[in-house]
């Protein structure tokens, strides 16, 4: 018997936070808030959420502030 597992990483916008100054491009942006949820998988299909991470991302550049949970779910609420 054959079984293929792994990981497989997802994003999803959660707000549009706050208004920031970029240091990389200095663009002054809202930056949105986004989690990165890493899965186990089985043949591909994602099954059970191991880690989240949040941050605040540049939307001209990607550049990336990590944010804790509780900070992301204020600009979230």
């Amino acid at each position: 018997m054959f079984i293929l597992f792994g990981s497989k990483q997802t994003k999803k916008e959660l707000a549009l936070g706050r208004e920031l100054l970029c240091p990389r491009c200095n663009n002054v942006r809202r930056w949105p808030v986004m989690q990165y949820t890493t899965w186990f998988s089985v043949f591909f299909i994602p099954v059970i959420p191991i880690k989240n991470q949040y941050f605040e991302m540049c939307p001209i550049c990607k550049a990336g502030k990590k944010l804790t949970r509780q900070q992301a779910q204020r600009w979230h609420a």
